[in-house]
Formats: structure tokens, C-alpha cells, sequence
């Protein structure tokens, strides 16, 4: 039996209205989230690949830190991919293979976007960030193994296929043309049960909260 893991409140994510047009249906656009040096450059060379597939259309890449905006833009630009930039006020269109969304606090529209999401974080040395939002907005995870910060999340995750580990931007690509829309949905369901509180959780919390209330 799969365990389920009550670290912190989940359910779903409200709907935001989104700040334009999406450029791509959410099933063919994917989402890098947080994504720290090291993971710009893996997440761009696995979406170049399932694009040329014709699995996927869009890259909406979020650092973690929008200062190094100029750094992933530099990447983007080598690799000849048409991008807009969010901090400039640039919309993307169908066109528009990359969105840079270099601002804070803009995150659940990107999840909102996107069929998929790659955890940022978990190709170097950083531990990883949360996969509960992405699930609460109905996102498809995919992750890479520096999971620390979240392992026994992930590993319920990845055991009951609400998640999907690889190790490198070659099992990334892979990762990316196996995840299409029905995927997405079984992949979404399943990390919604594995991180679901349970009551226990819920009691917890409460009794928590009671404790911090004034007499």
C-alpha cells in the first residue's frame, strides 16, 4: 500500500484568470518551475527534442531567482529559439516556442499553462522544490533525482505514477514524448490521492491551531 503523505494542506488550486492568451494548448506546453542554474540549459535541450517530435509547442522556463534572467536568456538565444520575456512585457504568441517569466509571485498562472512541469531544483545540488503545487493546479510532474529537500514525497509519487523521475536531459526528452494528454491526466490523479491529508493530518492541524489560541 502507498503511503500518503500529509506535510502540508492540499486541494485545488484555484482558477486564476490568466494574464493573456494562452500560446499553446496546456497539454502541449510544459513548465519548468523554479529551475536553478544547471537546470535551464538540461530543460531547453529536452523540450528542443520533443518539440522536433511535434509533442510539445511551448516552454514557459521560471527561475527560481529572476535575477539571472540575462544568463537564461543568452541560452535560450544560442539554441536559435524565438522567446518573450515577461519583466519586459512580451506575450508570447503561437510563434513563440519559450516564455521567459522572469517575475515572482506570477507562479500559479504558469502552472495554470502548463500540461506538464519540471521541478526546478533537482538537477544539481539543491534538493528540489515542492511538487504540491503543481499537482493542486493539475500538472503532471516530472522531476530529477535530487529530491532531498521532498523524498519521501517523491518517492510515494513516483511508485504510485504521479510522477515521473529521470536522470538527464536524454531521459527528460524521453520523459516529455511519453507524457501526452491522457498521461497527464492519469499522472495528475494519482499525485492528487498520494498527497492528499488524512484525516489524522487534519486533526493534527486543528488541535495545533487550538493550542496557539488565546485562552
Amino acid at each position: 500500500v502507498l503511503p500518503v503523505i500529509p506535510l502540508k494542506s492540499f486541494g485545488a488550486a484555484t482558477a486564476l484568470p490568466l494574464p493573456f492568451a494562452a500560446p499553446a494548448a496546456r497539454c502541449r506546453t510544459v513548465l519548468a518551475a523554479s529551475a536553478h542554474e544547471g537546470d535551464d540549459a538540461l530543460v531547453l535541450d529536452a523540450f528542443i527534442a520533443a518539440r522536433a517530435a511535434n509533442r510539445l509547442d511551448h516552454l514557459i522556463l521560471a527561475p527560481r531567482h529572476p535575477r539571472r534572467a540575462r544568463q537564461i536568456a543568452a541560452l535560450i538565444a544560442a539554441r536559435g529559439l524565438r522567446f518573450a520575456t515577461r519583466s519586459k512585457g512580451e506575450v508570447p504568441d503561437a510563434d513563440t516556442p519559450v516564455f521567459l517569466a522572469d517575475t515572482m509571485g506570477e507562479m500559479d498562472h504558469w502552472y495554470a499553462m502548463a500540461g506538464i512541469t519540471i521541478i526546478g531544483g533537482t538537477f544539481g545540488n539543491r534538493g528540489g522544490h515542492t511538487p504540491w503545487e503543481p499537482a493542486s493546479h493539475g500538472s503532471a510532474i516530472l522531476h530529477g533525482p535530487d529530491v532531498t529537500n521532498f523524498a519521501a514525497p517523491f518517492a510515494a509519487l513516483d511508485a504510485a505514477g504521479g510522477a515521473t523521475a529521470v536522470q538527464d536531459a536524454a531521459g527528460l526528452a524521453q520523459a516529455l514524448l511519453a507524457t501526452g494528454a491522457e498521461k497527464q491526466t492519469v499522472m495528475t490523479a494519482a499525485a492528487r490521492v498520494v498527497l492528499a491529508p488524512t484525516d489524522g493530518a487534519a486533526v493534527l492541524v486543528d488541535k495545533i491551531l487550538a493550542s496557539l489560541s488565546p485562552s
